[in-house]
């Protein structure tokens, strides 16, 4: 892989790593005796959830930006302009995506929490006591 292709992953994801390391990807367990229940393995679940979907935005809007710019600067160079185009579409279809499978994944953890008092309307408001 060439370093181009290296940085700008490594910029999105370093202010990422500090969060996820400070607030904890997994929460502490809240059952009797420091036992872990259902509620927390939902709780991990929202923290992970959000993480992804905070990381894969972030990098979809940097490649927008990436590619917008390289449309402004292809000085009329077909490829260039193409390559920009092509960049700026991917990176959007794949906000698309990451919309779409955190919309499934909204519908899956409201059916799976149903039974569980307030989880199914605000899965990614979970506390546990």
């Amino acid at each position: 892989m060439k370093l181009k292709n290296i940085l700008p992953f490594a910029i999105c994801h370093l202010p990422f790593a500090r969060v996820a390391m400070a607030n904890g990807l997994v929460p502490k367990c809240s059952g009797e005796g420091g036992l872990c229940t259902y509620c927390d393995f939902l709780a991990m679940v929202q923290n992970v959830i959000k993480f992804l979907m905070e990381v894969s935005i972030s990098i979809g809007v940097i490649f927008i930006i990436y590619g917008a710019v390289m449309l402004m600067i292809s000085s009329g160079s077909p490829e260039k302009a193409q390559k920009g185009k092509t960049i700026v579409t991917s990176a959007v279809i794949g906000v698309a995506i990451a919309l779409g499978a955190w919309l499934i994944i909204n519908t899956i953890v409201a059916v799976l929490a149903s039974g569980e008092s307030g989880l199914a309307e605000n899965w990614w408001q979970i506390s546990c006591q």
